[in-house]
């Protein structure tokens, strides 16, 4: 059996005035009912949209749609039911009409109206689209409770935190420049995740969440809430998703670190995640799948474009592991102290790790 999460990600919530990203784009916004400002990172340019409906709106809902790369807003208006999407487009940000009212939706972007019918789309914004980072990693910790976004920060709980964040990866610019100043509560992070310092691993995760981000996915280099987590940070000139790509970049190696030969497999794994599995991991010529529950690994896929022998690094206990080319064959048992081969074609299963 391939390790695989049916798991979907797709973030929402009921507040207007929420911020959220656009996927696959360099663009941010906020929702409200009847008003959209939607806000370039870099340049900080404000696009104005206006949503011509009568109030009160009933049952407002904005969902970010991880999985179709999307951001999906409904509600009931006097008029009727309503339901249109923003996207990114190949040369523009769109919006599109998926449900409304018999008469259509109007919309006002400077001083043009759109009236829009069923079906019909119409550009916000020209903007060519971006070369993404090209990824299908995910990771679940088997936790499906309902993806209302203001409920998971009140939960706090980053077995809901973490998945979101690193699924968004595949949304980001490819060409996407390094963090180049100081963050503390990074830096904190970066430094217990180095000393495998498991203990403090989730409320640093946590700080992080807390202090840097400003509504669904969305990255901020002030704690606008004023929590006492962290100085204040002057951004120099860093747009907000190289805040995002940096904590995205410190997540994983809590999972899977590769040196060179050398794959560690659950080398800082927080304390509360003792069940997971993650998929599709991209790293260099690698690809790896694992799953693992009672905090110690279970099995494991492993493929690589390059043939070559490396080493594995478990957790402490585990001696020896079954290896296997196909899930039919009985395998080969293997101590974790000695080196195997990565064929450059083919998947490599590997189960039974035992103490």
């Amino acid at each position: 059996m391939r390790i695989k999460i049916d798991q979907k990600y797709s973030p929402f919530t009921h507040v207007p005035g929420s911020f959220l990203m656009i996927p696959k784009s360099m663009y941010r916004m906020q929702v409200f009912p009847t008003k959209l400002c939607i806000e370039h990172v870099d340049t900080k340019k404000v696009t104005e949209l206006d949503v011509l409906i009568t109030g009160p709106i009933k049952n407002f809902t904005v969902i970010c749609d991880l999985e179709k790369g999307c951001v999906r807003i409904s509600g009931t208006s006097i008029e009727g039911y309503f339901y249109y999407t923003i996207f990114a487009a190949e040369e523009s940000i769109d919006l599109h009409v998926k449900r409304s009212p018999k008469a259509g939706m109007t919309f006002r972007i400077g001083s043009k109206q759109h009236h829009l019918s069923l079906k019909e789309t119409h550009y916000i914004i020209k903007e060519n689209s971006i070369s993404l980072i090209e990824t299908k990693e995910r990771i679940s910790f088997g936790n499906f409770k309902q993806q209302d976004f203001d409920k998971i920060k009140s939960r706090q709980d980053i077995s809901e935190i973490i998945p979101l964040l690193m699924f968004y990866e595949r949304y980001l610019p490819q060409k996407i420049k390094p963090l180049d100043i100081s963050i503390p509560l990074m830096d904190e992070l970066e430094r217990f995740i180095a000393a495998k310092d498991r203990m403090k691993l989730e409320q640093a995760i946590l700080n992080i969440f807390n202090a840097h981000f400003d509504g669904i996915l969305t990255t901020v280099f002030l704690d606008k809430n004023h929590l006492g987590l962290t100085a204040v940070v002057d951004s120099n000139g860093n747009n907000s998703l190289v805040l995002l790509k940096k904590l995205i970049d410190l997540l994983k190696t809590l999972f899977v670190h590769i040196d060179d030969k050398d794959i560690y497999i659950l080398p800082s794994l927080p304390v509360s995640l003792h069940a997971g599995r993650y998929t599709d991991i991209n790293a260099g010529d690698i690809s790896l799948g694992i799953e693992w529950s009672k905090k110690l690994i279970k099995k494991m896929e492993v493929s690589s474009k390059i043939a070559g022998k490396y080493r594995l690094h478990l957790q402490r206990d585990i001696k020896s592991y079954r290896i296997r080319k196909n899930t039919k064959e009985r395998g080969t048992k293997m101590r974790v102290s000695n080196s195997f081969m990565i064929p450059d074609e083919g998947i490599l299963y590997l189960d039974r790790f035992e103490k």
